[in-house]
């Protein structure tokens, strides 16, 4: 019997202590939790370890990319040593209208106004550099320093590599722009100075070298030492000389000023007035406001401001959702696998908040500690990965630059994924039979018919939206919130999933029985788990239905540029007079064809170009050059030539016996060939232009006017008739034809007297063109010249893509076997009753295996099914519009629609398959049998 006493009044506590305080009760709540937490951390080794690299791996891949990217985005005060170096500013070339730009008018472009540039004083036509840099230094009170940007083409044993040189006439007054490593300053046009890093292409370092000097003749030149010489871009010159080389619109002359007074913004919009964009090194330290800037740039900086905040807020979604989704599983398994000492604190008067705070205190820790390291590693990486590309380069990637606010900000955000992935388990503590628990019992409800309804009309919801809003062509947001929505409510039907699949499990074999019913049991450490790798895999199918879709719409348009193994080389006419020469050496086995076409090699603003055109019956060649400022072209529009609104439709002039070769004539066309005849390609298109068998080729000269539009020069023309074999069309005659639309044999055209140049050069050989071959002819043309070999259609996304599906089929093992790993840990008690009623090894292995590959099975088929639809919505963005390079114009047509087969079979089976292996190789020794009680 007991005996029940009021307590006396001394005893109960003060108002105001510790019992009475809510918030000293939460702040003492949360130590403790987080002291168990730090703990715990050593104790569950194995888990802690799956969280840190859950968490630490996607925080590292963020701030290490964040950390390249700030470090190679050179801001504009870290952008005056490559603009202008130590001057006070650099000009461009005079534009015909007034201009607008922004700061920096070579990182954020510049316009040209309506209304015309006013008259530099003294400037003349440009064409003299020593009257034009005078006018300029006028201009500005200042002293100007012309420069140009030429190839330099230099003789090295039997090789002519071609070389990006820097041509200004004072180098050493650029400061670090220009930085002397060995050496002197060059004080005439034959000194040179060279980069270090042509040394490994055979230039020599010192000595003298023969260089051409764009006149059919070589010079001999000293290197005078070496040098460091950053572009505007932050490249490296290959030549600095004080020689401008041939200026022209190839290479026309810009300015550098050397003045003492700093250039401000006023005076940079001043010079705008006369056509002139500045980049001065007083405005990139202190650069203009939003408001000071034209309208046109403001809105544009606008632009790119808003791509860079939305890359950032996009790539912190991505950060939380994925690493929730990774890490859900562990605290799952965690939260289950401390059931028991829950309920026993539960029994012994821990409230539910304090419980939930014990599975949110080890997220904080193991988050804060994650991202910590994570963050840590990621820039520790970045400054390796920018010491090594630097290296490789010969030159800085950029001043090293950790940004600071947004890598804290990764790391916040990590810490607030984590404990998003401890929510779920932790809101599940306010349901904790702690009777069932402590008795060794575990009775899951069954899910609720309300998720499932929700989920599957979120489902519903969500595809049509995607598919519908894709086809609609609506905002970006909406499709994206629709998708949203469609992952949303796969997750919600993922415990039905489970409890279905355990109910009709029951005529699968054991182990697979087991396990589904083992899945449908512990739903609350399952479903995250399998959440986890329908995410994963949605990502990657979308990705790979749409990348595929992509890649056969690309190949379905791809226009091969030449005959299959052939070698094309666009150069200058010297450059592929170098290749042609020393065919022998560089390229054995290999014929040569030069292809001209109508042109000139004089480059001078006011030059006159020849042209040669197939027009229309009873049009002029004036009507033609007019027909040029009209979208439709107009009925007097070139069929051929160089005034031609339509893809492959020039002339080029090449043997007849090649043209024969390249488009397989039969005997009695190639004959007419020989005898004089073009070829017409182009079918119904060209057809009008064909008049008793041969066509009119209209000669003539052009010049581009300041507005755009195209001037007969003085209305003097030429008019050949020339008998063709007109020709159907054909899908490869952009291949025969190598882009152009009438080829006419040398003899006709030398006949009639056309000005020829040559710009293309053909190499063919048995058995096709080698890459080797190819990389020396390549070196010969230099890096102004262009050198491919037609090897068909190649998915230029190939390697990525195989590189993803092997990021994510590792990510989806690691996911499911980390969870299967903790799952059997908290499973040791059961591994011991089967192994204490005879279950060998190997039945435990099966058991083990058969789990895990269920759980993979399950989230692998939601995930393909899901990720399907984004992936089919994709393909009428990549895939709605096409090129038609007949009319060469953007099309309308149906999307291409590709399922990746093979790609998704490798997910679909492979995946589970080999992480139900690497589960059962897992179970290595036999669990210690403990007696127990019933």
């Amino acid at each position: 019997m007991s005996t029940l006493t009021r307590p006396d009044r001394d005893t109960l506590p003060e108002r105001g202590s510790v019992g009475e305080r809510p918030t000293g009760t939460f702040v003492s709540s949360w130590r403790v939790a987080l002291r168990m937490a730090r703990r715990d951390v050593g104790r569950y080794r194995g888990r802690s370890l799956v969280v840190l690299l859950m968490v630490g791996l996607p925080t590292a891949l963020i701030c290490a990319a964040l950390t390249l990217g700030a470090t190679q985005q050179i801001s504009m005060s870290e952008d005056v040593q490559y603009k202008v170096g130590g001057t006070t500013a650099m000009i461009r070339p005079p534009e015909p209208q007034a201009v607008d730009q922004g700061a920096s008018p070579d990182s954020q472009g510049f316009s040209t106004r309506d209304e015309a540039a006013t008259p530099i004083p003294g400037y003349g036509d440009g064409g003299d550099v020593e009257r034009s840099t005078a006018a300029i230094g006028e201009l500005v009170d200042g002293r100007a320093i012309p420069w140009t940007e030429h190839e330099l083409a230099m003789r090295v044993g039997d090789r002519t590599p071609r070389l990006f040189a820097l041509g200004v006439t004072d180098p050493a007054a650029l400061g670090d722009k220009v930085e002397l490593l060995s050496g002197r300053w060059p004080t005439s046009p034959d000194e040179i100075l060279v980069s270090p890093t042509v040394a490994d292409r055979g230039i020599p370092q010192s000595g003298s070298v023969e260089v051409a000097d764009g006149r059919d003749s070589t010079r001999t030149v000293e290197v005078v030492g070496t040098v460091r010489a950053y572009t505007t871009w932050g490249g490296l010159y290959d030549v600095v000389t004080t020689d401008l080389g041939p200026t022209g619109t190839a290479s026309p002359v810009s300015w550098f000023v050397e003045r003492d007074e700093p250039m401000g913004w006023q005076e940079v919009r001043r010079l705008g007035g006369y056509g002139l964009a500045v980049t001065s090194a007083a405005v990139l330290v202190d650069p203009p406001s939003t408001s000071e800037l034209p309208e046109q740039i403001a809105a544009q900086q606008a632009s790119q401001d808003g791509r860079v905040s939305d890359i950032v807020v996009i790539g912190g979604v991505l950060l939380v959702l994925v690493v929730t989704l990774l890490v859900g599983p562990a605290f799952a398994v965690g939260a289950a696998r401390q059931r028991r000492t829950l309920a026993l604190a539960a029994s012994n008067g821990a409230t539910t908040s304090q419980l939930r705070r014990s599975v949110l205190a080890q997220a904080v820790v193991l988050g804060g500690l994650s991202s910590v390291i994570g963050a840590g590693a990621g820039v520790a990486g970045a400054w390796g990965l920018a010491q090594w590309v630097s290296a490789g380069r010969g030159y800085p990637l950029g001043p090293f630059e950790v940004p600071v606010l947004a890598v804290l900000g990764i790391a916040a955000l990590a810490v607030l994924s984590s404990v998003i992935a401890a929510l779920m388990p932790a809101q599940r503590l306010s349901r904790l039979d702690v009777v069932g628990v402590m008795k060794g019992q575990h009775a899951p409800p069954p899910p609720s018919r309300w998720m499932l309804v929700l989920g599957l009309v979120l489902v519903l919801l969500g595809g049509t939206g995607v598919i519908g809003g894709a086809l609609a062509q609506l905002s970006s947001l909406v499709i994206a919130a629709a998708a949203f929505a469609l992952v949303l409510g796969a997750l919600m039907v993922v415990p039905t999933i489970l409890h279905l699949l355990a109910r009709v499990g029951g005529r699968l074999p054991l182990p697979l029985r087991m396990a589904t019913r083992d899945l449908a049991r512990h739903r609350s450490r399952s479903a995250p788990t399998v959440a986890a790798i329908l995410a994963g895999t949605a990502v990657l199918t979308m990705t790979l239905v749409a990348t595929a879709s992509d890649d056969e719409q690309s190949r379905r348009a791809y226009v091969a540029s030449a005959l299959p193994g052939e070698l094309v080389a666009y150069a200058s006419p010297d450059g592929l007079q170098a290749v042609t020469g020393r065919a022998a050496q560089i390229a054995p086995g290999v014929t040569f064809v030069a292809v001209r076409s109508p042109g000139s090699q004089e480059s001078g603003p006011d030059a006159a170009q020849p042209v040669v055109e197939v027009l229309p019956p009873g049009c002029t060649l004036a009507q033609a050059a007019a027909s040029l400022t009209d979208a439709q072209g107009g009925r007097c529009s070139s069929v051929a030539g160089t005034l031609s609104l339509t893809d492959a439709s020039g002339l080029a002039v090449l043997p007849a016996d090649e043209i024969v070769r390249r488009l397989d004539l039969d005997d009695d066309e190639a004959a007419r060939v020989r005898s004089g005849a073009g070829v017409l390609l182009g079918g119904d298109r060209t057809a009008p232009a064909v008049r008793d068998g041969q066509v009119t080729l209209t000669g003539g000269e052009i010049r581009y006017e300041d507005d755009g539009t195209v001037r007969v020069d003085g209305g003097r023309t030429s008019a050949t008739r020339v008998p063709v074999v007109h020709l159907p069309k054909a899908a490869d005659d952009g291949a025969r034809g190598l882009g152009f639309t009438l080829l006419v044999p040398d003899e006709v055209a030398d006949a009639a007297g056309w000005p020829l140049v040559t710009g293309t050069l053909v190499g063919y050989a048995d058995g096709g063109v080698s890459q080797e071959v190819a990389d020396r002819v390549q070196t010969e043309v230099g890096d102004t010249g262009g050198v491919q070999v037609e090897r068909g259609y190649q998915n230029p996304l190939f390697l990525i893509i195989v590189i993803l599906l092997g990021i994510f089929t590792a990510v989806l093992l690691v996911v499911t076997t980390t969870s299967t790993a903790l799952s059997l840990a908290e499973q040791e008690s059961d591994q011991a009753t089967l192994a204490a009623v005879g279950a060998d090894r190997r039945t435990r292995r099966w058991m083990a295996g058969a789990q895990t590959f269920a759980l993979a099975v399950v989230g692998v088929c939601l995930g393909v099914l899901v990720g399907a639809v984004p992936g089919v919505a994709l393909t009428v963005p990549l895939t709605g519009m096409t090129y038609d390079p007949t009319q060469g114009t953007e099309v309308v047509t149906s999307p291409v629609v590709v399922v990746p087969w093979l790609p998704l079979l490798v997910v679909l089976v492979v995946v589970p398959l080999l992480a139900g292996a690497i589960a059962a190789a897992g179970i290595r020794r036999a669990p210690d049998a403990t007696r127990r009680t019933a």
